[in-house]
């Protein structure tokens, strides 16, 4: 699943260049529409979201993991 989340995020980056590069709106002899890949990229976040929560990733611990400082630690 992480595996999956990562590449979501992969895709949704190259989404959100194409988008830097092209504009959020795209204009043609129709006219004026919203870039399509906005919505895929709007996707693919979404995902990788709901996979890391089902993962149990979306939270930062509360206090510091692993062992306290001895004496004498000057941090």
């Amino acid at each position: 699943m992480l595996a999956q989340a990562c590449g979501a995020l992969d895709r949704a980056e190259s989404c959100r260049a194409h988008i830097s590069r092209d504009g959020e709106v795209l204009r043609s002899k129709a006219g004026v529409r919203a870039n399509p890949l906005l919505r895929d990229e709007l996707n693919n976040r979404a995902f990788v979201v709901k996979t890391l929560r089902q993962l149990g990733l979306d939270s930062e611990p509360i206090r510091t993991v692993g062992r306290p400082p001895g004496p004498g630690y000057r941090g």
